[in-house]
C-alpha cells in the first residue's frame, strides 16, 4: 500500500505500509519504490521461529508466501527500496515470540550500509514507537 501527497508547491512525498504480505512480489516493488518513508514488517527471525513454541502448521504458514517477511526478507526489501530512493524505514509488525528488535534492526542495518542518510527506527511489539 502506498500513498502520495502534494504540496501546493508541487513537491510531492510518497509513503509505503507493507506488513502481512508473506513474500515480495514485483507489485510490492513497484508501489513502493520511490516511497520516501516505508513501514515494512519484520516478523520473524526464522532460526528463532523454528525453535519457538509455536505448533508446526502456523510455523509453515508464517514461513509461506502467506505469511510474514522474516528478518532477512526484510533486509533484502529494504536495500532494494534504498536503491529506489528510500530514505525513512520502520520495521514493524515484530513478533514477541520469534524476534528481537536489536535482531531485526541489525539484519536490516547490514543492508542498508551502503547507503548514506537512512534512518531506521523499530516499532516494539507492545510499546509506542517514537515519533519518527
Amino acid at each position: 500500500y502506498s500513498v502520495e501527497h502534494r504540496s501546493t508547491d508541487g513537491s510531492s512525498e510518497k509513503f509505503g505500509l507493507a506488513t502481512d504480505i508473506g513474500c515480495i512480489t514485483d507489485t510490492l516493488l513497484s508501489e513502493l519504490s520511490g516511497a520516501d518513508s516505508v513501514v515494512i514488517e519484520a516478523n520473524h527471525d526464522v532460526e528463532m521461529l523454528l525453535a519457538g513454541p509455536y505448533p508446526y502448521h502456523l510455523k509453515r504458514r508464517i514461513l509461506s508466501d502467506f505469511g510474514h517477511l522474516s528478518n532477512e526478507h526484510s533486509a533484502k526489501l529494504a536495500e532494494y527500496l534504498a536503491e529506489h530512493g528510500t530514505k525513512h524505514f520502520v520495521l514493524g509488525h515484530l513478533s514477541k515470540e520469534n524476534n528481537y528488535p536489536p535482531t531485526a534492526e541489525a539484519t536490516v542495518r547490514a543492508a542498508l550500509t551502503d547507503f548514506s542518510d537512512i534512518t531506521l527506527a523499530v516499532a516494539s511489539p507492545d510499546m509506542p514507537t517514537r515519533i519518527v
